[in-house]
């Protein structure tokens, strides 16, 4: 018998109780289905608990049904997740109808009408909890865009957040000296938390659906994207790499010649530099990090100017190749930044460490690389068509051969020389 029937849902790495709401109490209670999300992972453990809070709801609907007067009543749920202690003890009430007494809630509700008060803020602990971000610097941007709400709404019930407040936060956002995209993603966290209460049965509505970031009057030369670095400015920085610490110069040299995102090249781990069927592979895995999707995880073929990065991975103390607390992800974003800007001395804001991504892909192309095999290496996906679909990846061989006639930089001799 199958989840459904025993009024249990699979949701992330738990489960949620999901029932649906008889159509004659609909209108009253102002809702199609009763959810709650149950602090769970054990499949039988979070059945029992469905069933009884199956249970309480018949008795609610039968003890809804017998007063006399229905259009005066109204049912608030509780707002926190349960655990099997609530559950066994029976000491929080699922469910409970007020006095047939009381007048329906308002259609704009205010502070002090509801009996848990939950405000924007204790969202994000929510949000946590159910989508389990993986990334510190997902929580910490959440966190901003949150701050930058109450900024506008003060400390009010979630509930008591509306379209015109997320209008005027998309309005703030788009005069703070945010680009486009960032006000965009900062615009889709808080309709992402505001779904997330929804889907949990904190909120009645998501405020922020259909509100969108304006595109705005700029031209597209106006528009800054990351762009890949000219050969003259790649010779700039593979000079100032001589004045920088190993680890530093080791890392920007995998990003040049891998195609890599720094944050899964900073994250390696000696054992993740190996040989897999007689080719040296750095192996790029979420065991002991995040990565950006499912399809980055894979194994990279070592380029032929970095033989000598399996020695240096074997000299180092300890289980990760370069130091945690100093090149570790955001780190590293602002020590490369620095190195970019003051000891490179170059300006454009367009080139990051990330452009380094970019030029391998530009320099991939003029060697006519098959498409299927940067692909591979660079971790994207292997196409949009289900004929895409078909078949494994690149063989590691042929992925070796290809990477080893990608040119980096051949005029400069401190990649020979490292």
């Amino acid at each position: 018998m199958g989840l459904r029937s025993h009024y249990l849902v699979r949701h992330g790495a738990g489960y949620r109780f999901q029932m649906g709401v008889p159509g004659d109490l609909r209108g009253l209670l102002g809702r199609k289905v009763w959810r709650r999300y149950l602090a769970m992972t054990n499949e039988p453990e979070a059945r029992l608990a469905a069933l009884q809070l199956a249970a309480k709801c018949r008795r609610e609907i039968d003890r809804l049904r017998k007063l006399p007067n229905l259009e005066g009543t109204q049912l608030t749920v509780q707002s926190r997740p349960l655990d099997a202690a609530d559950i066994v003890s029976n000491d929080v009430a699922v469910f409970r109808a007020d006095s047939p007494t009381v007048s329906p809630l308002p259609l704009s509700p205010t502070v002090g009408q509801y009996e848990n008060f939950i405000n924007i803020p204790s969202l994000v602990d929510l949000w946590k909890r159910v989508a389990q971000p993986r990334a510190a610097f997902s929580i910490l941007r959440m966190k901003r865009c949150v701050d930058e709400l109450v900024s506008l709404t003060g400390d009010v019930s979630a509930n008591c957040v509306t379209r015109l407040h997320i209008m005027r936060y998309r309005d703030m956002l788009e005069n703070k000296a945010y680009s486009r995209s960032t006000a965009k993603q900062y615009l889709e966290s808080i309709h992402r938390l505001f779904g997330i209460a929804l889907s949990e049965g904190v909120v009645e509505s998501n405020p922020a659906t259909g509100i969108k970031v304006r595109s705005g009057l700029d031209k597209f030369a106006d528009r800054q994207r990351r762009r890949p670095f000219e050969v003259h400015e790649l010779r700039g920085l593979v000079a100032a790499l001589g004045g920088e610490p190993e680890p530093f110069r080791w890392l920007v040299k995998v990003l040049m010649c891998h195609g890599m995102r720094s944050g899964e090249a900073a994250q390696l781990r000696v054992e993740d530099v190996t040989t897999l069927s007689g080719v040296a592979v750095i192996r790029v895995h979420d065991r002991h990090g995040s990565l950006k999707n499912r399809n980055s995880q894979r194994d990279i073929p070592l380029h032929p100017r970095c033989t000598d990065f399996i020695a240096y991975a074997r000299s180092v103390s300890g289980p990760w190749i370069f130091p945690q607390e100093t090149m570790r992800s955001d780190r590293f974003q602002r020590l490369s930044s620095d190195f970019i800007r003051k000891r490179v001395k170059l300006a454009d804001r367009t080139l990051t460490m990330h452009s380094l991504r970019h030029t391998w892909r530009t320099l991939a192309r003029e060697i006519s690389m098959p498409q299927a095999v940067s692909r591979a290496i660079m971790g994207h996906s292997m196409g949009g068509d289900v004929h895409d679909e078909y078949g494994g990846g690149p063989s590691l061989r042929l992925m070796a051969e290809w990477m080893a006639k990608i040119e980096v930089m051949p005029q400069t001799a401190i990649i020979e020389s490292q």
